[in-house]
């Protein structure tokens, strides 16, 4: 008896049924058993249960420059940390799941119990740091030493108005955060010019997009699926260890002659699916489901497989990697 190779109608509805997806009748006579892997693929990333049409959607990007002006005023200094420290106590407050036990620092002195703060990291000290916030500052006793300017939560005690640190709590990254495939390649580069260029193959022409500020966000759009790029070029080169802070702390933490504006371009919200630095040294990292690339390319990217390939130079094509 002959082994059976063609699918029969039940056998495929049964399959994309399996999948929680609902085929329309014109959508059932396009697949067959040479097709099905791929339809059912590309169902899978779509947002409606029932599949009536998957024809390739071209590619859409955008792109959000960070703002320049010519000067800062102490004011627009001010409002920028005021803009960082809001957009990661937020971040804060969603991670901990308990704003109604967030207290400012004010409050502290009456506190009989344990305690939640978030602040700026105003200073540090031999045995520990200052946090502030818009109510006042306060010492904190900490075993764990954070960065000036950063912004966290601090859990602790408070006697003889210091602050002594239980847990240290940054923004980071949530571990159930979905990661994003897209189908589409790019290739990150840069120009005569030292611009950042993002080339991308928009249904089989190549097209590419230009991006002269530091920092600058690309959103990669495809059948409803949304990939997210944040370009940066740190100002001394950043190590893996460095660029995983930034994920953790959920913001660049540029220096003071790289803000040029009093908006913060720098936080990291939404979160990133590639950040790519543009620095001299090639390497590669993956945090937490983000890519972290960093040279200055050619690097080309499978949005769909999330593998990675230097292309720059003999030394270093070879240079794979693929987050699964």
């Amino acid at each position: 008896m002959l082994k059976k190779v063609f699918m029969d109608k039940k056998e495929i509805v049964k399959t994309f049924f399996e999948h929680n997806i609902l085929l329309s009748p014109q959508m059932l006579e396009m697949i067959n058993e040479n097709n099905i892997n791929e339809i059912l693929s590309r169902a899978k990333q779509s947002d409606t249960p029932i599949i009536t049409d998957l024809s390739p959607k071209e590619i859409s990007v955008e792109v959000r420059k960070a703002a320049q002006k010519k000067s800062l005023s102490p004011q627009d200094f001010a409002k920028y940390y005021n803009n960082k420290c809001d957009g990661i106590k937020n971040i804060l407050l969603k991670k901990i799941g308990k704003e109604k036990e967030v207290v400012s620092i004010n409050k502290t002195k009456n506190a009989f119990s344990d305690v939640l703060v978030i602040g700026m990291v105003k200073e540090l000290t031999p045995q520990g740091f200052v946090l502030e916030d818009m109510t006042g500052e306060v010492d904190v006793i900490s075993k764990q030493t954070p960065s000036m300017d950063d912004v966290v939560c601090v859990k602790g005690l408070v006697r003889e108005a210091r602050l002594f640190a239980k847990e240290l709590i940054l923004p980071d990254i949530p571990l159930s955060r979905e990661i994003v495939r897209i189908d589409a390649s790019i290739l990150l580069t840069t120009d005569e010019n030292a611009n950042f260029v993002i080339v991308f193959n928009a249904e089989g022409k190549e097209a590419k997009k230009t991006l002269t500020s530091n920092p600058s966000w690309v959103s990669i759009s495809k059948n409803s699926k949304k990939a997210s790029i944040l370009v940066y070029k740190p100002l001394e080169e950043a190590d893996k260890q460095q660029a995983i802070n930034y994920l953790k702390k959920r913001h660049l933490t540029p220096q003071r002659n790289q803000i040029t504006s009093n908006e913060d371009y720098f936080l990291l919200d939404p979160i990133p699916d590639i950040l790519w630095l543009v620095q001299k040294n090639s390497w590669m990292e993956n945090y937490k489901g983000v890519n972290i690339i960093s040279g200055v390319g050619p690097v080309k990217i499978n949005l769909g497989t999330r593998a990675v390939e230097f292309v720059k130079s003999q030394s270093n094509k070879n240079l794979t990697h693929q987050t699964n």
